[in-house]
């Protein structure tokens, strides 16, 4: 995928899990689907998400409009912080969470904070 095409983001922080429970609550003539769009999120999040080489999930997966699924994204390893966040939403089995609280520890964790991105994060989207 040529990095300069436009393309679309989607972003491993898992928010839709909490969101969509919420709105079935809310509205009930929209909780069959809501519960469905959450069990199917929760179900493919691993799987789309999670690389196993380096223990820790994959920034964004980036598509083009129209051409390209989901499934068949362009990952973008860089190492953030928003990872915490798709742990946070229980999106991560507690084995993988732990390697991403590790990995976020030794990596990010400065004294004085924490980095949003890892120094070493090169940007090769082709």
């Amino acid at each position: 995928m040529d990095a300069r095409e436009p393309h679309y983001k989607h972003e491993n922080t898992g928010q839709e899990s909490r969101v969509l429970p919420v709105l079935a609550e809310i509205c009930p003539d929209y909780a069959t689907e809501a519960n469905e769009m959450h069990r199917c999120i929760r179900e493919r999040f691993m799987d789309m998400f999670w690389d196993e080489s380096r223990g820790y999930l994959a920034d964004v997966l980036l598509t083009r409009p129209k051409k390209t699924s989901a499934a068949d994204a362009l990952a973008d390893a860089s190492l953030r912080v928003n990872q915490l966040a798709a742990v946070n939403s229980n999106m991560v089995p507690p084995e993988q969470a732990r390697q991403v609280v590790d990995i976020i520890a030794s990596r990010l964790l400065i004294p004085a904070g924490v980095r949003s991105l890892a120094e070493d994060t090169t940007y090769n989207l082709s």
